[in-house]
């Protein structure tokens, strides 16, 4: 990954912090807003093939009976956080909607365990867009799953 660059950190925080902000949305990705920590944003200054790493603590609510993660919550994590250096790219800014996303899991993670997830843009054209995700668990650097994750280009808020 390149150095980290702190305007794209700051610009992947706010596109997270949307939802969390938003006092009448209560869906499922508005608690990653401020449970999320950008460690790191990158992009290679030609290309679209943005990078975002972001940490997170599993809470109570994503997981099953068993205490560990859930795979739905997994899932939806993994969705919001791929998507997100996606929206650092030109024209992508609201980063799409999902087109398919498909998603290996691996290893438990459990209730209060800390997660690093490192999420790229794998290729972004005007429409089509595909980015990846690892998510790892900080103690012991296993990893718990990845996924692959296509996305289509919808425009401009205004069209939604």
């Amino acid at each position: 990954m390149h150095p980290s660059d702190p305007e794209l950190v700051g610009r992947a925080q706010s596109f997270i912090d949307l939802a969390a902000h938003n006092p009448d949305y209560h869906g499922h990705d508005a608690w990653l807003g401020p449970n999320t920590h950008i460690t790191a944003a990158s992009s290679p200054p030609t290309t679209p093939y943005t990078t975002v790493v972001t940490r997170l603590t599993i809470p109570r609510h994503f997981c099953n009976l068993l205490g560990n993660l859930h795979g739905g919550a997994t899932a939806t994590i993994l969705d919001v956080l791929t998507s997100l250096p996606l929206s650092l790219v030109p024209n992508w800014e609201l980063s799409g909607v999902s087109r398919s996303l498909t998603v290996a899991f691996l290893r438990p993670a459990k209730e209060g365990e800390e997660m690093e997830i490192k999420a790229e843009v794998m290729a972004a054209g005007k429409q089509l867009a595909s980015t990846r995700g690892i998510m790892t668990r900080v103690r012991d650097g296993a990893v718990v799953a990845t996924c692959q994750h296509e996305k289509v280009n919808v425009g401009p808020r205004e069209m939604l």
